[in-house]
């Protein structure tokens, strides 16, 4: 089984969770019996054949955790890590997810981290204050892994495929813009 990334909708109240391509996939009566909140959404890492992550960290609205992932996509193709912050915005911690490649063509490292440093925990990074927020992510990285560690269920540098996360980043921002623009168009038609 390959590496893979995908977002996911929650459905309805329960932790079960159905891909943004499958969530696309179906009609609109299926749509209706499968209701999803896009104000909570969380991400699937695969690697090695095991899930990472999903539906244990609830990333908050798809609105905000899409167009990250152009950015984070942008910077790994670069060779420089890339975080994609959780849209949750009421509780003191920022959750990020760290992305970090290794080298030209390795694979990427990917590790939740949390900080409740005021000066950063509310910093998107792709918002204006980016570069103070991967300052700091680079300043205090082993104590931030260190945290993620003592957590014990998150995952802490879980090797990715460069390729198959770069492909699916760029997916899932495709997918995440296209559900949005659904969304505004079904919200946006007189009843």
């Amino acid at each position: 089984m390959h590496d893979d990334f995908r977002l996911m909708l929650y459905l309805g109240a329960s932790a079960d969770t159905i891909t943004l391509s499958d969530y696309l996939a179906l009609d609109a009566a299926a749509r209706l019996a499968n209701r999803v909140d896009l104000s909570m959404v969380t991400i699937s890492i695969m690697a090695g054949g095991r899930e990472h992550l999903a539906p244990r960290l609830s990333l908050g609205p798809l609105h905000r955790i899409t167009p990250q992932l152009s950015v984070a996509r942008e910077r790994l193709v670069r060779g420089e890590p890339a975080l994609i912050r959780s849209g949750v915005m009421d509780v003191e911690d920022g959750n990020y997810l760290l992305l970090e490649p290794e080298g030209a063509t390795g694979p990427i490292r990917a590790s939740v981290v949390s900080t409740d440093d005021i000066e950063v925990s509310h910093v998107f990074p792709d918002g204006y204050r980016a570069q103070d927020l991967y300052a700091y992510v680079a300043s205090h990285r082993a104590n931030l892994l260190k945290r993620t560690r003592r957590v014990g269920s998150l995952p802490v540098e879980v090797p990715l495929e460069r390729e198959a996360l770069l492909a699916a980043l760029e997916r899932e921002a495709a997918l995440g813009l296209k559900l949005l623009s659904q969304e505004d168009e079904a919200h946006s038609r007189p009843a």
